[in-house]
């Protein structure tokens, strides 16, 4: 299954972003294939990704963006009007929601305003038993460990808003009236020279801590109610 997805990205023009992501891409299809080649009409949260045209130029879904400020609600598009929304790698730039004559409480206290504007625009979005794939890096992984230990940031990628656990995303999506379907993490990136992964997973084991889904990137399937 991944074979036509990844001859499909080795087609598209040379682009660093692509180069550095294609192994976050190749994952996300894995864990999404099922799911997409059913989906008819596909919202991407963001500009077109590799999944989006993949789904466009290879499954013939229908394919619409949206890359409005997504902190803000309503997005440019109907009710229902989608069978699966992707949310990939968007969360983690989402600031709170700010609007002129906001408190200096309401500025200086990060509240998820602008994410959980996203998850309810994305439940409006989804028809009944819609689906939302959203990827986003995990804050639990075993890099932001050893990012801590070396003492630097513990932000896998330090210039994003919010990097978040699993167990947040899971709260916000069922905060909007989303069921978990499944997640798992995975590695999309590679490691900074001086950390040790295999190490520090056996280390952290034998010290009694769960070192399961400990991958650098987290992968969630979210199912709107109904259908």
């Amino acid at each position: 299954m991944n074979a036509e997805f990844t001859a499909y990205l080795d087609g598209q023009p040379f682009d660093e972003y692509l180069h550095s992501h294609r192994l976050r891409y190749c994952e996300t299809w894995l864990r999404l294939h099922d799911l997409a080649d059913g989906a008819r009409d596909v919202l991407e949260l963001g500009s077109l990704s590799p999944v989006g045209g993949f789904l466009r130029d290879r499954r013939g879904a229908n394919v619409a963006t949206v890359e409005t400020d997504l902190r803000y609600p309503p997005y440019p598009a109907p009710d229902g009007s989608a069978d699966l929304v992707l949310c990939l790698e968007v969360l983690e730039h989402l600031n709170d929601a700010h609007v002129p004559g906001s408190s200096i409480g309401e500025i200086a206290m990060f509240t998820h305003s602008g994410a959980r504007n996203m998850f309810r625009e994305c439940r409006r979005l989804l028809r009944p038993g819609g689906r939302l794939a959203l990827t986003t890096p995990n804050c639990e992984s075993i890099d932001v460990l050893g990012n801590v230990l070396a003492r630097r940031h513990p932000y896998r990628y330090a210039p994003h808003v919010r990097e978040y656990a699993r167990g947040e995303v899971v709260a916000l999506a069922a905060e909007a009236g989303f069921a978990a379907e499944r997640s798992s993490t995975f590695f999309a990136w590679n490691a900074s020279p001086d950390t040790d992964r295999q190490a520090l997973i056996a280390g952290l084991h034998a010290m009694g801590f769960d070192m399961a889904d400990r991958g650098d990137d987290a992968f969630f399937v979210f199912r709107a109610p109904g259908g």
